[in-house]
């Protein structure tokens, strides 16, 4: 038998703890000092008066901070580790609690009921800012009040990893609600909503709260293929990613591309279903694959419309002459007119083909919208019952554009309404002032602008049909090429100006076009009241083709000139430096452009001017887009004559020519503001340097 027994000092009396084993085995002895450790607990504040070394190793072992004081508040003992921690030292021992408290503000919060929470205090210890969950038991014996025990257990990194947790739930509801598209979770298992941002609840007309009370099945808005897909994917627990489009309230369309991941969300499998307007995108993508179509349709049709046009040239050229021979309202003279007038609508063929051509530049100067228009909306709604109204505010709308060009753009969008009404209807023309900011969400320039809208009351064109009439070659109709809209297109991406359209089957359709805008005012049309003009001097014609220059050499002659002939540059300077070196010389040359089988003129004006700085050229071509014939000055040309041309163009070019000045050849431009150029064939435009 084993007793173990110790007495305890009971306020005056001693109390005696008796250990008794029935044997020495080690289960009876852990049961015997298991029972003195219980008695021990229970005494512990009397163990303290007795028992003063085994209290201090107690204290001192513990990793809290241990403070205890007396019925007065005053500090009875304090442990190692908090001595160490708030800089104390014994000292502080007898000394009133609040004392300490004024050092330590949240020692004070905590005695004044302050603390967070009742209990979670900060103090700064000797390694910083520290933050303390605080326990403060009272001792009693029997009914008397003893004193406190504080103790205060270290939770700073446990609380720093909560703000740290608090923080990223912060940012992630942050990213969560801010992202422009729409977010759900999805439970994979049933497809109910676990959560949603503020962009899906506002799409869908969804009451955030109710988000939760939502299965995917359940959101009548999504149409069921895309419900479909979503399921199918989702129960896989795949990531996958798709497009789909979304129908709007005001008839157009939502390209959205969906993105869906699966992860875990609060114990459950869910995934991510992330819904992205992409409609911009796509609509760049379109225009960008448009305009390649375009360009790649350019240049087979520049081809065809310069040798179309070399054609017309010498058509034109004889019939201009013959007319030039023909009485005056003979009835030779009105059929010769009208073969002619002919021809010119030939031309236009020509133009529409040009307009595609791949890096064509419009020859632009200061023209008034609303004269062009006048001219513009008569013939397209002539014998028709299709009513075109004009709405243009008082005001110069002056912009800076190629007459010529932007005339076929108004041309194609007036007939394209009338086709859309053949029954009769409204055209309503509207004139307004537009400016471009830098987030510009068109494809435009930042600047000012002249918007003119082409509004008609015909059947309007469906979705499906909407995204392609801007392309080569597309049409709906039973005639044409499906060419309109495709040059109305490039043209105006040639001006820097653009074009947008709404429409609705039964509705209507309304083009927007939007033209740059000019500072200075109109110059007026040199090609109203022109006439055949005779002169004198010698002029040297450049072009490949034999049947141009046996025309051009008649026409020239005709006019009063002496003329001289070359098929290349190179002829073309041989003969040029013969005539100059006779002492006379050519007082002009008319270059053709290009040339397949030689020295072109584009390459020989260097040249030419190099032989004779006070050499005048004139710069002609079938490809009138070509950047050469925009800006003639900076190669050296003194003026541009597109073909074809008539015999009064022919007269007009060389006769400006004669009298023009080489002050600003090769290194002007081709627009021009003083109002001094010259409409040299059939409403394109073409300059003389004054």
């Amino acid at each position: 038998m084993v007793i173990i027994a110790f007495s305890l000092p009971m306020g005056g009396t001693t109390a005696m703890v008796l250990g008794i084993s029935g044997g020495v085995g080690l289960t009876p002895m852990l049961f015997v000092v298991t029972g003195l450790a219980l008695a021990l607990a229970l005494f512990r504040f009397r163990m303290l008066d007795i028992m003063p070394v085994a209290k201090g190793l107690i204290m001192d072992l513990s990793s809290d901070l241990i403070i205890v004081l007396d019925h007065h508040g005053k500090v009875v003992d304090i442990n190692a580790k908090a001595t160490k921690l708030m800089g104390l030292s014994k000292r502080a021992i007898g000394k009133d609690v609040r004392e300490l408290a004024l050092e330590q503000r949240g020692l004070q919060d905590l005695l004044e009921g302050k603390a967070e929470d009742g209990r979670t205090i900060a103090l700064e210890m000797t390694t910083g800012r520290r933050y303390y969950d605080c326990q403060v038991d009272r001792i009693v014996d029997g009914s008397t009040f003893k004193g406190q025990v504080m103790v205060l257990r270290d939770i700073t990194e446990s609380r720093r990893a909560q703000e740290a947790l608090r923080e990223s739930e912060e940012r992630y509801r942050a990213i969560f609600d801010q992202f422009e598209g729409t977010i759900m979770v999805v439970d994979i298992e049933d497809g109910s909503l676990l959560q949603a941002n503020q962009a899906f609840c506002t799409h869908f007309g969804i009451d955030p709260d109710e988000v939760t009370a939502l299965n995917v099945q359940s959101i009548a808005q999504l149409d069921h293929t895309f419900k479909d897909s979503i399921l199918g994917e989702v129960m896989s627990g795949r990531r996958f990613t798709f497009e789909t489009t979304f129908p709007l309230p005001n008839g157009n369309v939502m390209n959205i591309e969906v993105v869906a991941s699966p992860f875990r969300y609060g114990g459950k499998r869910a995934i991510c279903v992330m819904g992205r307007d992409i409609t911009e995108r796509r609509q760049a993508e379109a225009i960008r694959e448009r305009i390649e179509k375009l360009e790649a349709t350019g240049t087979l049709a520049g081809g065809i419309a310069h040798d179309f046009n070399n054609l017309l040239t010498s058509v034109l050229g004889y019939v201009s002459l013959t007319k030039m021979h023909s009485p005056p309202g003979s009835e030779t003279h009105k059929e010769l007119e009208e073969a002619e007038m002919t021809i010119l609508q030939a031309k236009e063929v020509a133009q529409e083909l040009l307009s595609l051509a791949k890096g064509g530049a419009p020859i632009c100067k200061p023209v008034s919208i609303p004269e062009l228009l006048k001219v513009t909306s008569n013939h397209p709604f002539l014998n028709s019952n299709v009513q075109c109204h004009l709405h243009i505010p008082p005001g110069k709308w002056i912009a800076n554009i190629d007459q010529g060009q932007i005339g076929r753009v108004f041309t194609n969008l007036f007939l394209n309404s009338k086709d859309a009404m053949p029954k009769g209807g409204r055209v309503d023309v509207t004139v307004s002032k537009y400016e471009a900011g830098e987030q510009q969400p068109r494809t435009l320039r930042p600047g000012k602008y002249i918007l003119v809208e082409v509004r008609d009351t015909g059947s309007g064109i469906s979705p499906e049909v909407l995204p392609k009439i801007f392309e080569p070659y597309f049409t709906t109709k039973n005639h044409g090429f499906g060419l309109g809209l495709s040059v109305v297109y490039a043209t105006l991406a040639r001006h820097h100006g653009g074009i947008e359209v709404d429409s609705k089957l039964g509705e209507g359709t309304a083009f927007r076009v939007y033209l740059p805008a000019a500072e200075v005012t109109a110059s007026p049309d040199a090609e109203q009241g022109r006439s055949i003009e005779r002169g004198e001097g010698r002029v040297l014609v450049m072009d490949d083709e034999e049947y141009i220059l046996d025309v051009t050499t008649e026409m020239i002659k005709a006019l009063g000139y002496e003329v001289g002939a070359a098929h290349d540059g190179q002829e073309a300077l041989e003969e040029y430096r013969r005539v100059l070196e006779s002492g006379r010389g050519y007082d002009l040359v008319i270059m053709d452009l290009t040339n397949p089988r030689g020295m072109g003129g584009k390459e020989a004006i260097s040249l030419l001017l190099e032989l004779d700085p006070r050499a005048r050229a004139i710069v002609s071509s079938g490809y009138s887009n070509d950047p050469v014939m925009a800006e003639y000055r900076r190669h050296g040309f003194i003026g541009v004559l597109p073909k074809p041309y008539k015999l009064e163009e022919l007269s007009y070019a060389i006769k400006q020519g004669l009298i023009g000045s080489r002050a600003n050849a090769g290194q002007g431009c081709a627009r021009s503001t003083d109002g001094k150029d010259a409409v040299l064939s059939g409403g394109d435009v073409g300059h003389i340097a004054p």
